[in-house]
């Protein structure tokens, strides 16, 4: 044989030797698409992710991409790790290989879930049943945590053929619970929520059904409206309701038109039906007299509305961005109205509520980055955008109501400053600093000082009504807000949060839920403290008012206006005469201080020369001694 056919045989024995080597040491291997987001483009996709387990001694890699992110390589570390626990082997007699194809960098962890099927699916020998995609990091006690870039991953689910994908496992009635009905109505794609590496192996290996284990959020809540009684409380100051009826109209019929732009989908057409059942509730709780409830509530389901509708547009980040700054222009561009007599309650809410507005669509567009943002962070970000829609829609609404209302042209009279201040202080020592406390803040320092007062009787209510309720029982949050209530019915806006305290009392009553009771007790208990709050300085600040024209004032001004007016001025000069007071008894004091300090001093100094002269006496003393010694 010659020299090269040897060369060639013994060449073709070796590799037949290490391929019959390699194959005696594979254990096993699997594929799956794993969905991933492209910022660059704001987009899906799904990435194909092979591993190979072979006989080894506990290395894992991760090859293909010129890059692999540090979190990466932590996930494919722990997914190997926790899937041989999971089946009760021991990591450290296996290598792991991931080898993600086509792709030129990978970053991030939300891979981890799919590693820990592949390991599962290779070391088992065991196939996928079904055609699915999943995404969530894992934990090293198999835990599934959450991920961003729903929206783009589930479109890239539905693009490449999947029959469902696994997602996290999110709260009921959250956000991402809320985003991840919009996209599984948008992509039809069923969202399939799972908690940890067990709840995902049925549905990868044991073929659980999907049916009842798909994302479902509830928007309608069904109240006992047919048994709803009127509501019970007046205006005790004959205030004018009629705003408050077109306020409501308004906020539903916003709601009702919002709903259109994605009511004819029949992708959506569980969710509509939720939100057709909810407006008629709404309307029938309006036309029951509680007029902020059901502009509340009416409030509520347009956020969900305009976020599910966004998601149904195909939203893009520079559409959100957009969307965002027409909002700002909207709010910023609102301009109050002259404040009247007849006004003023109206006049205070919506200048309160464009204050709201400007402040969470400025601090909304400060976060707004369009190199990082996912559609799931524009949708989010588009949900606050629409609490601004919402609120300066109703500011704007009630500038029209306050302007038509007529009445006399008036000011706030001087007393409403210290008052604004105490309310502010109140509010700024028991509440987190955010949008109520910040607007209050903002309203005080541009001397806006009924505003101020109003705005931080929210802060203050919103952050501390559940203090005085925390020992008390259901029964006993529910008798206390009723007896709140009815006594705190001064103005528009107070006599309707106290209806609306009216309202959850009797839903709490009418449910046999425990935990449902609870919450409505809460909430009553919640606008009780409101509307006692804003009962008490609706009439500080009617009372503070004082006609703008000083040639009108003396003959609309009543005797109670002068009373308040000249009790004001005294105060005024009261405190003003108690500064004085304190200053000069400071600087009495700070007198007596600095003579006092001289004093002692001086006293020091001249105890020190006295003790400075007795001992140079002595010492002449004793040289004289020693003279006088020496001559002897």
């Amino acid at each position: 044989m010659s020299t090269k056919g040897f060369t060639l045989l013994a060449f073709s024995a070796l590799l037949s030797f290490v391929c019959f080597t390699a194959a005696q040491s594979t254990i096993g291997s699997a594929s799956i698409l794993a969905p991933a987001v492209i910022l660059s483009n704001n987009s899906g996709s799904l990435t194909l992710f092979n591993l190979t387990v072979t006989a080894g001694n506990g290395t894992t890699m991760v090859t293909g991409p010129s890059v692999v992110n540090e979190s990466t390589q932590q996930s494919a570390q722990t997914a190997a790790e926790y899937a041989t626990s999971y089946l009760g082997l021991n990591y450290k007699n296996y290598d792991f290989n991931y080898d993600i194809v086509n792709v030129s960098n990978v970053s991030g962890p939300s891979a981890g879930a799919a590693m820990t099927l592949l390991a599962l699916s290779a070391l088992q020998h065991k196939h996928f049943s079904g055609t699915f995609t999943i995404t969530g990091t894992i934990s090293p006690n198999g835990a599934i945590g959450p991920i961003g870039g729903v929206y783009d991953k589930s479109a890239a689910a539905h693009a490449g053929g999947m029959k469902f994908i696994m997602v996290p496992a999110v709260p009921a009635q959250s956000i991402m619970d809320e985003l991840y009905a919009a996209v599984q109505a948008k992509f039809g794609i069923p969202l399939v929520q799972v908690a940890n590496i067990s709840d995902a192996y049925k549905f990868a290996f044991d073929g659980a059904p999907l049916t009842g284990n798909t994302t479902s959020y509830d928007f309608y809540t069904n109240y006992s409206v047919p048994t709803l009684t009127a509501a019970p409380l007046s205006c005790s100051n004959n205030c004018n309701m009629q705003p408050f009826v077109q306020l409501a109209d308004s906020t539903i019929n916003l709601t009702s038109d919002q709903l259109s732009g994605f009511s004819n989908d029949s992708n959506f057409s569980n969710l509509t039906g939720q939100f057709n059942h909810e407006l008629s509730d709404i309307s029938a709780i309006s036309s029951k007299g509680y007029l902020y409830t059901a502009a509340d509530l009416s409030f509520l389901q347009f956020l969900n509305e305009f976020f599910i509708s966004n998601a149904n547009d195909n939203i893009s980040i520079s559409n959100g961005y957009n969307i965002l700054q027409s909002i700002k222009g909207y709010c910023s561009g609102l301009t109050a109205p002259q404040v009247t007599d007849s006004n003023y309650e109206y006049a205070i809410a919506g200048r309160l509520r464009q204050l709201w507005g400007q402040y969470s669509i400025n601090s909304t567009l400060s976060a707004y980055n369009s190199t990082t943002e996912t559609t799931d962070d524009v949708l989010n970000e588009l949900y606050t955008g629409a609490q601004s829609e919402g609120w300066c829609t109703a500011a704007d609404k009630l500038y029209s109501l306050s302007a038509s209302a007529g009445g006399t042209a008036s000011s706030y009279g001087p007393s409403l400053a210290n008052l604004a201040y105490l309310r502010l202080k109140r509010a700024e020592a028991s509440s987190p600093a955010g949008m109520y406390t910040d607007t209050a803040k903002q309203a005080y320092m541009d001397g806006e000082y009924a505003v101020s007062i109003i705005g931080s009787d929210y802060a203050y209510a919103i952050y501390n009504a559940s203090l005085t309720t925390a020992n008390m029982s259901v029964a006993q949050v529910l008798n206390s807000s009723d007896a709140l209530a009815r006594n705190s019915t001064y103005g528009a806006w107070a006599s309707q949060f106290a209806n609306e305290a009216e309202f959850y009392i009797q839903e709490a009553r009418s449910t046999s839920n425990n935990g449902l009771m609870a919450t409505y007790a809460d909430e009553a208990h919640s606008s009780a403290v409101l509307a006692s709050l804003i009962s008490n300085d609706t009439a500080a600040i009617g009372q503070s008012l004082y006609s703008s024209s000083p040639s009108q004032n003396a003959a609309s001004s009543s005797a109670t206006q002068i009373q308040i007016a000249e009790l004001t001025d005294v105060e005024n000069k009261l405190y003003i005469i108690s500064l004085m007071v304190l200053a000069v008894a400071m600087g009495i004091f700070g007198l007596f201080v600095g003579m006092l300090i001289t004093y002692v001093h001086r006293n020091k100094m001249h105890q020190e020369q006295h003790r400075q002269l007795e001992s140079r006496n002595r010492s002449r003393q004793g040289k004289q001694a020693k003279q006088r010694s020496a001559n002897q």
